[in-house]
Order: structure tokens, then C-alpha cells, then sequence
């Protein structure tokens, strides 16, 4: 009973690398300066690989879903980089950055979501 609670648990986890960058936004959103979190978010979700080639090659994905997948996976990491840029700027111009770094972190948890 435990050991299936563990499992599903970590089925819903983000992955480590996407857990470490939404933590660094969520101290940007409440730093007086959150000009240099921001940019090493930026900097560690730029290594993030959105898809998880070894779980497609074991389902015996197509390549062609295989493909659309890592389109997918690409198009959001790309999104969620855009939306990091955004937050940067927008604490660059020593603007309002909350609204810009909360949009950041729904495209991050979005972009790891192929890694399911």
C-alpha cells in the first residue's frame, strides 16, 4: 500500500531540473531585486531537455508521434524561455515583474510537462 502512494507521488512530480527553475522564480516574484534570479532561471531552464527520449523509445512510439513530441516539447520550453525574457526585461526597466514572472512559471510547469 505505501510503496503504490510513493509511486503514484512521483508520478506527478515535476521533473528536477523544472522543480529547481519554478523555485528560483518563486524567490524572484518576492526578491526587491529579482534581476539576477531571473536571469539564472533563464540560464539553468536553457539546459532543460523537454523531452524524454528514453520513455518514447520504451512506449514503441512511432516516429512520427515521437517527432510531434519533441515539436511540442520544443515549442514549449521555447514559450516558457520567451516568457522568462519577458519577466527580465520587465525587471530591467524596474517595472511590476509579478504578473510577468507568475506567466513564467505556468509556461515552465507547462514545458515539463512532456517529461511524464
Amino acid at each position: 500500500m505505501v510503496l503504490t502512494l510513493v509511486a503514484t507521488v512521483s508520478l506527478h512530480a515535476e521533473p528536477p531540473k523544472i522543480e529547481h527553475v519554478i523555485d528560483l522564480l518563486q524567490k524572484a516574484k518576492d526578491a526587491a531585486d529579482p534581476l539576477p534570479i531571473l536571469q539564472h532561471a533563464r540560464k539553468e531552464f536553457s539546459d532543460f531537455n523537454p523531452v524524454d527520449a528514453n520513455k518514447l523509445t520504451a512506449a514503441g512510439s512511432g516516429q512520427r508521434k515521437t517527432a510531434g513530441m519533441e515539436v511540442a516539447g520544443h515549442d514549449r520550453k521555447h514559450e516558457a524561455m520567451e516568457a522568462i525574457g519577458h519577466a527580465i526585461e520587465a525587471a530591467k526597466e524596474k517595472g511590476d515583474t509579478k504578473a510577468k514572472i507568475e506567466s513564467a512559471i505556468a509556461k515552465v510547469h507547462y514545458a515539463g510537462a512532456l517529461k511524464h
